[in-house]
């Protein structure tokens, strides 16, 4: 029983790693196939997250059916900017969503009609619209899709 729990541990944190390694990866090295899309574009992980036991003490080990996400998709990998996600949760924060203005003009309805503050609606919003929730953000603080 003993070896079989060390067993699954093991296996957690192995997958814990694959995921610093390949943030690591995606932000520092330029013949990654992603790097364009990360380092290329400027986005970093947090320095102390260099090794790989801060990076666990910050974030912790990877749940079952969790990938490493970014909350923000324009800022880097940090612990104030990261969680762990099921693929369902990634996929309402993904950058190529596309937002309409009948979409703005719903978000703009629920600001004036919530009691939530832009935070708050704005992760309620982007699992109703699939749609990341800095750009919910940015309609309701009048940065995109101003009337």
């Amino acid at each position: 029983m003993v070896k079989n729990l060390l067993g699954a541990l093991r296996m957690k944190d192995q997958k814990t790693y694959n995921s610093w390694r390949g943030m690591k990866e995606r932000c520092g090295n330029p013949n990654h196939k992603d790097y364009l899309a990360y380092g290329g574009r400027g986005i970093f992980y947090e320095p102390r997250w260099k090794k790989y036991n801060n990076f666990v003490a910050d974030m912790g080990i990877r749940p079952e059916g969790c990938t490493l996400e970014r909350i923000d998709n324009q800022l880097g990998y940090t612990k104030a900017n990261c969680r762990w996600a099921t693929s369902k949760d990634q996929a309402h924060n993904k950058p190529n969503t596309v937002l309409t203005q009948q979409m703005a003009d719903c978000i703009r309805y629920a600001r004036a009609t919530s009691t939530l503050n832009n935070r708050q609606l704005a992760k309620q919003l982007s699992e109703i619209f699939s749609v990341n929730i800095s750009t919910i953000l940015n309609v309701l603080n009048g940065i995109a899709w101003v009337e």
